[in-house]
């Protein structure tokens, strides 16, 4: 009786470990990194990374044996029940600044990792969004006098191993505009990608992560497979395609530890998670 209770015990211990290895397991979410910026700074901004600590993060990226994969591939895995490699991680781009083509596109080719920008094609363009009513202004005149990526730029990251999403034709705050003008963000940013650059535009970027349910709709109405915001919405686990979560990397990413914690696979389930409109 004695053994049969020490075995039984030892028993129960390992089916513990084996279900809470199985808890995690369905817990972790595969890193989605989010840049803005890749801009000379002396001093740490939550949407620039400078040249130098961009190369750094990449090279711990390549170090440590993380599987930098495309957004592409990680959305039919989830769409599909698809088996990833170990250590997967995606990186993305928002805005289309200019000194992503001049500093993160070498970087990138030069360790061989694919990424995906969202592009505005309203601010590459801007015959494009010409008397447009619902705009703000002041917001939007401060957002046309930054840098951002040209027409045959965008060409150039294509063929470096970008992916091009859509971040909206004006990138204007969603869920403060009407269902029409929604439509029209949406509907008319992918066909000024598409029409422009001639390749299929089936990820979308919410802009500053700001999404509701008809909005969500309108993504995906509009030939969209799957759209990504901030840290938003009720989806923890980037289980629902339409609000996949991700992670900002900045400047202040500046230790191995932060980016361990980060890329760990878990960071979401520390997170405060914000309203998503």
């Amino acid at each position: 009786m004695r053994n049969f209770r020490k075995y039984f015990f030892i028993l129960l211990l390992i089916a513990a470990a084996i279900s809470g290895r199985v808890w995690l397991e369905q817990r972790r979410v595969v890193p989605i990194l989010m840049f803005h910026k890749v801009e000379k700074t002396n001093t740490p901004q939550a949407e620039i990374v400078s040249p130098q600590r961009f190369d750094w993060q990449m090279g711990y990226l390549k170090k440590n044996h993380y599987n930098v994969i495309s957004l592409d591939t990680l959305v039919d895995a989830i769409r599909d029940g698809k088996k990833l490699p170990p250590k997967p991680v995606v990186i993305t781009f928002d805005d289309g600044y200019a000194d992503n083509y001049v500093y993160a596109l070498p970087v990138l080719k030069k360790y061989g990792f694919p990424a995906t920008v969202f592009i505005v094609p309203g601010l590459v363009d801007q015959n494009l969004i010409k008397e447009k009513d619902y705009l703000d202004p002041e917001k939007f005149k401060a957002l046309i006098d930054e840098d951002y990526l040209n027409w045959a730029q965008i060409r150039e990251m294509m063929k470096g191993g970008f992916t091009i999403g859509c971040h909206g034709l004006t990138s204007a705050y969603l869920p403060d505009l009407s269902i029409k003008n929604q439509v029209l963000e949406i509907e008319k940013g992918k066909w000024a990608l598409e029409n422009t650059l001639k390749v299929k535009i089936d990820l979308y970027a919410y802009p500053v992560g700001g999404f509701d349910e008809n909005t969500k709709a309108i993504v995906k109405q509009a030939g969209f497979k799957a759209a990504v915001t901030t840290n938003r919405g009720k989806d923890r686990f980037n289980k629902n395609l339409y609000e996949l979560d991700r992670i900002r990397i900045s400047d202040a990413d500046n230790s191995e530890q932060i980016l361990w914690v980060k890329l760990m696979g878990f960071y979401h389930l520390f997170r405060q998670m914000e309203n998503p409109h």
